[in-house]
């Protein structure tokens, strides 16, 4: 059995007709090629925004420009990656402040991305708990673990925690 990677090798889009004959290569796959380059490193600070960098020129376009939001995706899907355990390790702190930096995500983006993936990862985590229909105190230590350890103001884990169970009485 292999173990889950956090970047899978994706197929580059076709270039048209138009691109084949002006020599242009799709803009997409720019975001395309540095997934595939993430996948195909030995870890994310193996990858440097030089590296980054030329990929975007060779595909005429730049990291904060009309593909940004793909690139922003990247980091997402690496934090929810990393979250899977509902923990960050120093390692992989490092590697998404690198990340952050080689993608040139700004500071206010990251804090928002991070703040989607720990409400979702926290909203999983309710809803396990609620399985059984009842928390216990074992299991509201365990969500106050995974609220702590995630960052989450206890005003949005509570606003989660108070959805989920309506949710759950409907």
């Amino acid at each position: 059995m292999s173990e889950r990677q956090p970047f899978n090798e994706l197929r580059p889009v076709p270039r048209t007709l138009t691109q084949r004959l002006l020599g242009r290569r799709p803009r997409e796959n720019a975001a395309v090629e540095v997934n595939n380059l993430l996948a195909r490193s030995t870890g994310v600070r193996a990858v440097s925004r030089e590296d980054v960098e030329r990929i975007c020129a060779r595909h005429r376009t730049s990291l904060n420009g009309p593909l940004a939001g793909r690139f922003e995706r990247l980091y997402r899907d690496y934090l929810t990656y990393c979250l899977e355990d509902r923990h960050l390790s120093g390692d992989e702190l490092a590697d998404l402040t690198h990340l952050q930096n080689v993608l040139r995500i700004s500071p206010e983006t990251a804090s928002a991305i991070h703040e989607y993936v720990a409400r979702a990862v926290y909203s999983r985590s309710v809803a396990e708990v609620l399985e059984d229909g009842v928390i216990d105190a074992g299991e509201r230590a365990f969500l106050g673990r995974v609220q702590q350890e995630l960052s989450l103001s206890g005003r949005a884990a509570d606003r989660i925690l108070e959805s989920k169970l309506r949710q759950r009485s409907r």
